[in-house]
């Protein structure tokens, strides 16, 4: 992770942690808040970390929304990207 990457990260997780504390683990800006780190650890091709935190906000807004509400069905689409990110080369690799 490049250094602003992973100062972003941590501070979205700062947030993340702040939002869950005062405002509830169930709440839309505290869902939203999940979110940020993951997209930073994205962007840093760390796919194993983002692909964790999508499933932790995938869990979360099912719970919260439903299985087929838009932000669920988008969080799903997210971590189906990042799992096949972290598939190592050798194993997309057929033959």
């Amino acid at each position: 992770m490049t250094g602003d990457l992973a100062t972003a990260t941590a501070d979205y997780q700062q947030v993340y942690d702040l939002r869950t504390r005062v405002l509830g683990a169930d709440n839309p800006d505290t869902l939203r808040a999940l979110g940020a780190p993951a997209s930073c650890r994205a962007d840093a091709d760390d796919h194993e970390g983002a692909a964790a935190d999508y499933q932790r906000l995938l869990d979360a807004r099912t719970r919260v929304l439903g299985s087929e509400h838009e932000e669920t069905l988008r969080t799903r689409g997210d971590l189906i990207y990042q799992q096949s990110r972290s598939i190592p080369d050798q194993q997309r690799t057929l033959g």
